[in-house]
């Protein structure tokens, strides 16, 4: 029986998480990104340069698609990452999928059936250019893209046109951030700060709100790596400590699972956690592998 208890209850909430299964097979290549969309699973198989779709009701693999443009390079080869492809994130927007190259600086666009439509995007400091996006949202057909390396969030209309930015300034320490993951939820941007280790929340015309700690505890080793809003929790991805870490809105622990290992309930390198309300999915990168976990009382 693979079902046990990975949960480290911090506050005594009315929920516990059990393992119950794992997409491991055949392996997930260093996957980055993923969503849910219309009850299917969404991968970014990023080192195997393919998107794979998966059926959320029994797990059964769907769909498998490349980009056409790509020039595939083997992790051993020598060889620049500009020129491998990989896709890094995934948003499924209007029956349209739209997947970041991160290391491409574009981001390019199929159909529900993994038909390569168009792409936008290229290598630059201007509006609608890019320096490493590799995560990206959506909200009310507009797509945000954390434009890492220029310490911005851009955001484009669905036929791939510049719409508007703003700076990920983090007003607390007073520097730039580098926006590693941006996620939407309530009116509010929650982006990332790979600097600080901490997520920033902005209103949705990119005015500062707050700054969330994910490192609360002076001796850890947090780096969060993705965050995903939902039903009033933050879920945190850290490669830091291999943990999912679950707060309140207002920045307060509420759960805290996983430790570094290559056991069923343990992490190396959990690049992305998402949720449905009812099972939590994580992308357990060097363990070549996604992890799912259910929400029970």
């Amino acid at each position: 029986n693979k079902k046990f208890e990975t949960l480290r209850n911090l506050d005594g909430d009315d929920f516990n998480i059990v393992f119950d299964h794992a997409l491991d097979y055949p392996p997930i290549n260093w996957s980055m990104g993923m969503t849910i969309y219309d009850e299917r699973l969404y991968v970014a198989d990023t080192d195997n340069h393919r998107i794979i779709v998966y059926d959320l009701e029994n797990n059964e693999k769907l769909l498998t698609f490349t980009s056409p443009i790509q020039k595939y390079c083997e992790r051993s080869e020598v060889c620049a990452l500009m020129d491998r492809n990989l896709p890094s994130s995934i948003a499924v927007i209007d029956e349209k999928i739209f997947v970041a190259y991160g290391w491409q600086d574009q981001i390019q666009v199929f159909d529900l059936n993994g038909n390569y439509l168009w792409k936008f995007g290229s290598s630059g400091t201007q509006a609608g250019q890019f320096n490493t996006p590799y995560r990206l949202a959506a909200l009310n057909n507009e797509l945000f893209v954390a434009d890492l390396e220029n310490h911005r969030i851009q955001v484009f209309a669905l036929d791939g046109n510049f719409l508007r930015e703003f700076g990920t300034y983090n007003e607390v320490s007073g520097q730039d951030s580098k926006p590693f993951d941006v996620n939407i939820y309530d009116s509010q941007i929650f982006v990332v700060e790979q600097i600080g280790g901490s997520i920033l929340i902005f209103d949705l015309n990119g005015e500062f709100i707050k700054e969330l700690i994910v490192n609360q505890n002076a001796t850890s080793t947090s780096e969060p790596y993705s965050v995903f809003v939902y039903d009033d929790l933050i879920f945190v991805s850290d490669i830091g400590d291999s943990s999912v870490k679950i707060f309140d809105l207002d920045g307060n622990p509420v759960k805290q699972f996983g430790q570094y290992g290559d056991r069923y309930g343990e992490f190396k390198h959990p690049s992305t956690a998402i949720t449905d309300g009812n099972r939590i999915f994580v992308l357990d990168a060097e363990n070549h592998r996604i992890q799912i976990f259910n929400i029970v009382p």
